[in-house]
């Protein structure tokens, strides 16, 4: 069954997305090699294993947060784009402050986890700050030509 054509997206945005989650995956990757120095204290032996498990679920999160996000934000439509913005920033925050409050002693992969969340917070606020005055201009256009 072929999805509402609300949500079809252009193959573009689907393959930028797929782009960015695997830089994601490959940053999870690199963060997977450097140390939890608070577990390191934690531990006798003085090394730890590769957290494998801990990488591939949070690249599966990433993954469903993205999906989720694209679908919510819809950006390939630009008819109430601001709504949508504004909709979907409201939850994501709440998404946001739940990962922080959980942030202490974290390893450097749910490190990357909370940056990639940080830095989709901004740039969804900064779209808001773009969307809402190009969304506004032509209405403000009409309204001063009168």
């Amino acid at each position: 069954m072929p999805l509402p054509i609300a949500f079809r997206a252009p193959p573009s945005f689907w393959l930028l997305a797929s782009l960015i989650w695997l830089l994601l995956v490959a940053a999870l990757i690199h963060a997977g090699f450097k140390p939890d120095y608070w577990q390191l204290r934690h531990t006798e032996s003085g090394t730890l294993p590769y957290p494998i498990g801990s990488v591939i679920t949070f690249a599966l999160i990433v993954l469903v947060e993205m999906t989720a996000l694209g679908l919510a934000v819809q950006p390939w439509r630009f008819r109430r784009l601001w709504l949508r913005i504004l909709i979907s920033l409201i939850p994501w925050l709440g998404w946001n402050v739940l990962w922080g409050l959980a942030a202490m002693h974290q390893s450097p992969v749910r490190d990357v986890h909370s940056n990639w969340l940080l830095g989709m917070s901004t740039i969804l606020l900064l779209a808001l700050l773009v969307v809402v005055p190009a969304s506004l201009w032509p209405s403000l256009r009409r309204w001063l030509g009168n």
